[in-house]
């Protein structure tokens, strides 16, 4: 099979973005799996413990990501910034907005 330049350049290009796609992935840290995500009105009587606002990349080469998989890494970067803060709850305090959410950390009686 035979490319032509612009050819070549293009699956190079492709090859690179499912490269990148592929190894942008955020791991759970150990502190971080004893958190949990809760919705506002699921809360008991929990105390604050403070915010924590993440962020991922949310296109990669201008091709946007998966919503799902930028909320998943988004809720784990969460996870692990209450799990260092000493929080064991935490709560999304607004909507994903070009791959950052702002979440409110608590810690709950009884977890």
């Amino acid at each position: 099979m035979r490319f032509t330049r612009a050819g070549l350049g293009l699956w190079l290009a492709l090859g690179a973005v499912g490269a990148s796609i592929s190894c942008a992935h955020v791991h759970l840290e150990s502190q971080g799996v004893a958190v949990h995500r809760l919705g506002a009105q699921e809360l008991p009587e929990c105390s604050r413990v403070g915010t924590a606002r993440v962020q991922v990349l949310a296109k990669v080469l201008f091709v946007p990501r998966s919503g799902r998989r930028v909320d998943d890494e988004l809720t784990t970067l969460a996870r692990n910034a209450a799990g260092n803060m000493g929080g064991d709850t935490i709560v999304a305090e607004g909507p994903v907005h070009k791959g950052k959410q702002t979440f409110g950390v608590f810690q709950c009686p009884d977890r």
